[in-house]
């Protein structure tokens, strides 16, 4: 999966838009620009990564503790469910 997305992300350089529906945060998180947060089809919150995936927003839509570390190679937010 990350093969295909770094290969979409190359084509964003060369000025070419990519709309991808991701249900995985953390690899939105590490390849995309811009990222839209639905809760219940609504727009909760839309922009870069770092201002979408956050603590309050994660566990607002999905009800359950996360912790948010910045990843240790370029600094976008990841996301790790807590310990049950």
């Amino acid at each position: 999966m990350h093969k295909a997305f770094a290969i979409l992300k190359q084509q964003t350089e060369k000025g070419i838009g990519i709309i991808a529906v991701v249900h995985d945060l953390n690899l939105a998180s590490l390849y995309a620009d811009q990222i839209v947060l639905l809760d219940q089809q609504q727009v909760l919150h839309c922009g870069p990564p770092v201002n979408v995936i956050t603590k309050a927003n994660i566990e607002q839509v999905f009800k359950t503790q996360v912790s948010i570390i910045d990843h240790p190679q370029n600094k976008k937010p990841v996301v790790i469910q807590a310990a049950l």
